[in-house]
């Protein structure tokens, strides 16, 4: 039996080896199985917030848009009544008819968000309004095109403006409910990081090292993630609203204008065709090089393109025509937008009329141009008189030298002798002396 006994503690260590190494194994293995699960479970948390937010995102813009559209339409119905001008009611009417565009294109993109059952019917009670008030402002607008402007303000008073405030309020409500949404979405990331983190705990307990590690980097993804989701609806709202003023102070001062990769109009803005003459659906689709006067060369064209295609921006003056043949001065930055790869995808143009301001120059040069040639002439003038006097005094005193030789070499004697044989008596130039001579100057 003590034979034995070496033997069987032997075997008990091996097995105890074994059984410790088994031990180890299972707890690697559960380390790896709960770390890949906390990471697992932490990939699906990001997935869904990214999720979220672009649902979200895409959600709360179309509404807002839509909301935009169907308040501004409300506006120009009654623009459209109060207008007596024809042209503007009818480019009023055009741009009712674009805001539908819009709200329609809005709508489409909600639908294709695949919404839950719970907002279905806040959409179904917005369809209803809808079908209910655009009948009412289309034909509100018939009514006012056929001449019927009595009958059309009673409509719009009494039908089209309440059917359009319900379609607004119908908005503002799914507005509001989706606000709530991001809001519980936002809570419920919040919990779902939450039990993020306490898979990373228990993980944390079997390696405190991967997990802590993990933990780190994943819940610091995570708070971002939640912030930026918290952050986005408020944010949207505030960009959405600011973009708004922005462009309509821009299209109050500015000729602006967008085109895509090939120079093709895709966009003007109303002082555009205020100075261009051209009608929107003129422009649209059309190349700029419609409002081009002939008056710089091909090379400046080059420069431009060339300066635009690598990406930075252009500033200069150009020369455009109008419709009616007539030239127009804009000092112009053209930005291009770049793409992923680079490459310009579109370019905004952004002009300012300085037609008065060149007309200025030019007749201050016409005015520059003339004084000088005034300037010439006249000193072209005095110089020639200064000439001519000059010849003048040089020729008088030559001809006072040549007098007073005269005087002093032949007349004095002789004169001397006739004033001695005569009576005195005053003698003027061109009287002769006893030998015949003239006197030189008039003297007694």
């Amino acid at each position: 039996m003590n034979a034995q006994e070496p033997h069987t503690g032997t075997a008990s260590n091996a097995r105890a080896i074994k059984i410790i190494a088994a031990g180890f194994a299972v707890s690697v293995a559960l380390m790896i199985a709960l770390v890949t699960f906390a990471l697992t479970r932490l990939d699906d948390i990001y997935g869904a917030i990214e999720k979220i937010v672009a649902v979200e995102h895409v959600a709360i813009e179309s509404l807002y848009k839509m909301q935009g559209a169907a308040r501004e339409r409300g506006t120009l119905v009654q623009q459209i009544l109060l207008t007596h001008d024809p042209f503007e009611r009818e480019e009023s009417i055009q741009k009712f008819y674009e805001l539908g565009s819009v709200f329609t294109a809005g709508r489409e993109a909600l639908e294709q968000l695949n919404l839950p059952n719970e907002e279905k019917p806040l959409f179904e009670k917005l369809r209803a309004q809808t079908r209910t008030a655009g009948p009412l402002q289309n034909k509100v607008i018939n009514l006012i095109q056929s001449g019927r402007s009595a009958e059309a303000q009673v409509l719009l008073l009494q039908e089209a403006l309440p059917a359009q405030g319900h379609v607004v309020q119908a908005l503002t409500e799914i507005l509001e409910h989706e606000l709530k949404k991001s809001a519980k979405m936002a809570d419920a990331a919040r919990n779902k990081r939450r039990q993020a983190i306490f898979f990373m705990v228990i993980s944390g307990f079997v390696a405190i090292v991967l997990s802590a590690i993990t933990a780190l980097f994943v819940t610091r993804r995570l708070s971002s993630l939640v912030g930026n989701l918290v952050r986005t609806s408020g944010e949207l709202r505030t960009t959405l609203r600011d973009l708004q003023f922005q462009k309509q102070a821009l299209d109050q001062h500015n000729i602006v204008s967008i085109a895509d990769a090939a120079g093709d109009i895709t966009y003007v803005n109303q002082k555009f065709i205020d100075i261009s003459g051209y009608a929107r659906e003129e422009l649209l689709g059309q190349n700029h090089r419609l409002v081009r006067s002939g008056y710089h060369s091909p090379a400046f064209y080059q420069e431009l393109w060339d300066t635009l295609t690598s990406g930075r921006v252009w500033h200069g003056v150009i020369c455009n025509k109008a419709k009616n043949g007539a030239r127009y001065w804009v000092d112009t930055a053209i930005m291009p937008f770049l793409d992923d790869a680079g490459l310009p995808y579109q370019y905004v143009s952004i002009r300012t009329d300085i037609t008065r301001i060149k007309k200025a120059e030019e007749v201050m040069q016409q005015s520059t141009e003339q004084l000088e040639a005034l300037v010439h002439e006249r000193t072209t003038e005095l110089a020639a008189t200064n000439s001519a006097l000059q010849f003048e005094i040089e020729r008088r005193k030559a001809l006072e030298e040549h007098l007073r030789g005269l005087a002093i070499t032949d007349t004095l004697p002789a004169f001397s002798t006739a004033v001695s044989s005569t009576t005195l008596s005053p003698t003027r130039w061109g009287d002769r002396d006893a030998t015949g001579r003239r006197f030189p100057c008039s003297c007694l």
